[in-house]
């Protein structure tokens, strides 16, 4: 990663965080995108960091309602946590945790139910 896309790749990220603790999705969603795409062009396809960003974008579509969307992207957060950490990592519980609370959202219990046994 350059330094310039380094500079700017923390305060998108950190912006985004504090406009979703402010209900202010769609600007945090704005910021968690322009952070995806500096990840998306410098990182790695299994880096953490890209599951970190996708999984605060699925969060922050969650709050907004859009729980296919809030779906989609907490599941591509664990595809790439499952293939960068072991099965004990911390990270994989979060991750587990919101691709449950999207499928709540959409009313799908038995699947939420396997999904949180899967963490335990």
């Amino acid at each position: 990663m350059t330094k310039i896309s380094i500079r700017v790749y923390f305060p998108n990220n950190n912006i985004g965080a504090t406009l979703t603790e402010k209900g202010e999705y769609g600007k945090a969603l704005e910021n968690y995108e322009r952070t995806l795409e500096i990840q998306l062009k410098f990182l790695p396809s299994n880096h953490a960091s890209r599951a970190t960003t996708y999984d605060d974008i699925g969060l922050a579509h969650d709050e907004e309602g859009e729980c296919d969307t809030a779906l989609e992207t907490c599941e591509r957060a664990l595809e790439i946590e499952l293939k960068s950490f072991p099965s004990n990592c911390p990270s994989l519980v979060t991750t587990y945790n919101n691709v449950g609370l999207a499928l709540t959202e959409r009313g799908e219990c038995d699947i939420v139910l396997e999904n949180y046994e899967s963490t335990l």
